[in-house]
């Protein structure tokens, strides 16, 4: 039997228009529609038995009725393949939720609330499901539940994190997982693809859903038979998030900056996303203003998050000319004349920081 193991999807996820302009964030809900037609599409021409959706299927309740009616659309076009899906935190089985709001197509199986199991006596496959109807759960609630073997192949399928032992998103014990005489676990909830065991996995999210969700997205193509798992991962994310880190000095201006790093985009292609840290010291004479010049980059086409991680370069001879006599003139001179290791310089560093601070504060 061949399945797909996905989850956390987010359809519906909406982007601050105000962080990466509105042109992305009308983009980005078109992108996660279109990587689910990729990939219908996918388990159409590979064969592919079924689609099993690990929870977070949906962004929230509030999916517009487009979203939805696009998505049924896209499932239409499965031809043997079925689409099953559990509900995970973002879209628990409620009243009003996103999975009530429109009639969907026979490919499309919703799991029904708490622990329940479906069968596809053709596929000679169980799968054991647990469907979310509240927004957090924290008690590990599962840890007495223990399907057992009910065809020559069983699936367990579930929304949970396994990673955080104290999490508000049903903590799931790795032991207990392991003790299942399942033949495969697909298990959503976190986004980056995470193997425990051959064969239990997290799949990841098939789009990045951050600009610091690194990496490369997809989804577990997964081979079946009873006693034999074969995986291998599908990359489909549109776009990548890279994280990077440019160290800078106090000769940078704001303009070299904005350069290298739109050239550093170019290079891995303009579309993808950027979690950019600056190191290293700046002027403080001339800061740069780091919210000015990521908009700058946005208005270049350059979506990226940038982290301040710079010091002050002070210009500790004029610092001092200007407060001998005071406690930072005489907190200067006690470094003159020495050679810092690193501790001493980030102890300088501090130090000056917090006497020019309390400075500032005083009438």
């Amino acid at each position: 039997m061949r399945f797909i193991h996905t989850g956390d999807w987010h359809i519906g996820k909406s982007v601050a228009p105000q962080q990466y302009g509105a042109e992305f964030s009308r983009q980005r809900k078109e992108e996660l529609l279109k990587t689910a037609e990729n990939m219908v599409q996918f388990a159409n021409e590979n064969q592919v038995d079924l689609i099993l959706c690990a929870g977070d299927l949906f962004d929230s309740e509030d999916v517009h009725w487009d979203e939805l009616n696009r998505l049924n659309k896209i499932f239409s076009q499965l031809k043997s393949c079925r689409f099953v899906t559990v509900a995970g935190n973002h879209d628990p089985l409620q009243t009003g939720g996103a999975y009530e709001k429109i009639d969907w197509v026979p490919q499309v199986i919703f799991a029904p609330p708490g622990i329940s199991k479906i069968s596809f006596p053709e596929l000679n496959t169980t799968i054991h499901t647990y469907s979310w109807t509240t927004k957090t759960m924290s008690e590990p609630k599962l840890e007495n539940w223990h399907p057992q073997k009910e065809s020559e192949l069983d699936i367990l399928l579930l929304h949970g994190d396994a990673l955080m032992a104290q999490s508000q998103y049903l903590p799931l014990s790795q032991s207990w997982l392991h003790s299942l005489p399942m033949d495969y676990i697909a298990l959503g909830h976190i986004h980056r693809a995470c193997v425990l065991e051959q064969h239990i996995r997290y799949s990841g999210s098939p789009e990045p859903q951050d600009i610091s969700e690194t990496g490369d997205h997809g989804f577990w193509l997964c081979d079946l038979q009873q006693g034999k798992c074969t995986v291998q991962k599908i990359v489909s994310a549109q776009r990548v998030c890279y994280k990077a880190e440019l160290e800078l000095n106090s000769q940078y201006a704001p303009w070299q900056v904005r350069t290298a790093i739109y050239q550093m985009a170019e290079k891995k292609g303009l579309k993808n996303l950027y979690d950019i840290s600056l190191t290293g010291s700046y002027s403080t004479e001339k800061p740069i203003d780091v919210e000015q010049l990521r908009q700058d980059l946005l208005s270049e086409g350059v979506l990226c998050r940038l982290q301040n991680k710079m010091r002050p370069d002070y210009d500790l001879e004029r610092l001092l000319e200007e407060n001998r006599g005071n406690l930072i003139g005489e907190f200067i001179q006690l470094f003159q004349g020495k050679t810092l290791d690193a501790v001493e310089e980030q102890a300088l560093r501090l130090g000056v920081e917090a006497l020019l601070e309390e400075k500032r504060m005083q009438p």
